[in-house]
């Protein structure tokens, strides 16, 4: 099997059962490290529910983000500029962020849009003109890697992204890593970070590490800031009371009565 990444040879690794009764066989590459599953049949099957209900730590995951891309946009992007939700799920996050005073937008292919209605995104973006697209745990389900992120690119030039770093060691279980998770069936692609190195590259973008398992594609020569380097607890409070207490108005009233008015 080919790898999706780079196109080097993969081996076979181990097989799972995925979804409790389908045996998939898992693949990594002898090159970028990168895993993936066979040919995955069972995904419609899969996505019955867009929003597994193991995902227990969804509501979580959002406020902490929430809190970190805030800070970003005030560190290194135009707070007042359009913001991209990609694979937003129930939209909680674009709501959060709606609330924190952010013209953000929802896109997903697979979920209704129940906390950001009517603040979708356009399916065909005339301009690449957002300023950040962020798709949190969305790259371990993408069937076609460089499809969705070509996608990505047609709203903004800077993706930011979560997903687990596959573990430096070797794989021989689906018992050895927890984000494989066969019983929900979603999760078909992971990345070391070479592979990640290899997509920007392909798109003439720079690919960073910025911890806390968030990954950032961006165009050559665009200084962002980089997270790992606000570990130091001073600093980052320093950052916190220099930006995070002048915040944007919220939007919460202008969409309910943009809403009322619709």
């Amino acid at each position: 099997m080919e790898c999706k990444i780079c196109g080097q040879a993969t081996k076979h690794i181990f097989s799972a059962k995925v979804l409790s009764k389908y045996d998939a066989k898992y693949f990594e590459c002898i090159n970028c490290g990168f895993i993936q599953t066979e040919t995955p049949h069972w995904l419609a099957e899969s996505y019955n529910s867009a929003i597994t209900h193991l995902d227990i730590g969804l509501i979580q995951r959002n406020i902490k983000f929430a809190d970190i891309v805030e800070l970003l946009i005030h560190l290194s992007f135009n707070k007042k500029g359009t913001f991209i939700d990609y694979g937003a799920g129930y939209g909680m996050f674009v709501r959060m962020m709606r609330d924190k005073g952010f013209n953000y937008q929802w896109q997903d292919d697979y979920c209704a849009n129940l906390f950001a209605a009517n603040f979708e995104a356009p399916l065909y973006p005339d301009a690449n003109d957002a300023e950040i697209v962020t798709a949190f745990e969305v790259f371990e389900h993408l069937l076609d890697p460089r499809k969705e992120i070509t996608r990505m690119l047609k709203y903004s030039n800077f993706i930011l992204f979560s997903t687990e770093l596959r573990p430096d060691k070797d794989l021989n279980s689906p018992e050895d890593w927890w984000y494989f998770s066969p019983v929900i069936g979603q999760h078909i692609a992971f990345y070391s970070r070479k592979s990640l190195s290899i997509l920007a590259k392909e798109f003439n973008l720079e690919y960073t590490y910025l911890g806390n398992s968030l990954h950032l594609f961006a165009p050559k020569g665009k200084e962002v800031t980089n997270f790992l380097r606000l570990q130091h607890r001073p600093k980052l409070k320093w950052l916190y009371e220099t930006f995070m207490l002048k915040k944007m108005p919220s939007l919460l009233q202008a969409d309910y009565t943009f809403l009322v008015n619709k």
